[in-house]
C-alpha cells in the first residue's frame, strides 16, 4: 500500500540584527535591517528583561528569520537599548539571601555552607586577612 505524505518545505533560517521601528504591547513589532527600506513584521519570543519591560522603538534586537519574504521574523533577544550602553550592572549596597535550612556557596572543590546552627568553610587552603585584630572566639576553640 503506497504511503501518502505531504511535505511542507520551510526556507532556511538565519539570524539578523535589527532596530525596532515600532512595537506593540502584545509583542508584535516592525524591525528595520541594514540594506532594507521597509521594516519587517516580527513577533517577540520573550520579553527583554527580568523586569518584563516591553520592547520599544530604537532597541537593537536579534531576529531569527526565514529567507522567505512572507514569513514573520521572531525576535529572540535584546542586544542594546538606546541611551543605555551595555555596561556592568551596579552592585547593591546590601545583599540578603534567606533560606529555611541552608545556603551553599560553591566554587570548584571549595564551599561555604551556612546552616541554621553552624557555618562550614571547606577548601584546600583557607586564609583570613585583617587590617586590625583577627579574633577567634567560641565556647571552646580547637586549632589542629
Amino acid at each position: 500500500m503506497p504511503h501518502n505524505t505531504t511535505t511542507r518545505r520551510i526556507a532556511p533560517t538565519k539570524l539578523d540584527i535589527g532596530i525596532v521601528e515600532h512595537a506593540n504591547a502584545d509583542g508584535g513589532m516592525n524591525v528595520l535591517f541594514d540594506g532594507m527600506d521597509d521594516a519587517v513584521p516580527c513577533r517577540a519570543m520573550i520579553q527583554p528583561s527580568a523586569q518584563n519591560q516591553a520592547y520599544r522603538k530604537g532597541d537593537e534586537v536579534v531576529v531569527m528569520r526565514t529567507k522567505s519574504k512572507t514569513r514573520l521574523g521572531v525576535v529572540i533577544g535584546l542586544l542594546n537599548r538606546p541611551g543605555k550602553p551595555a555596561s556592568k550592572p551596579s552592585m547593591p549596597d546590601e545583599l540578603i539571601l534567606d533560606a529555611n535550612e541552608q545556603i551553599v556557596l560553591r566554587v570548584g572543590d571549595s564551599q561555604v555552607v551556612i546552616r541554621k546552627d553552624r557555618i562550614l568553610i571547606d577548601g584546600k587552603e583557607i586564609a583570613t586577612v585583617a587590617k586590625g585584630a583577627n579574633r577567634i572566639r567560641g565556647g571552646s576553640v580547637a586549632i589542629n
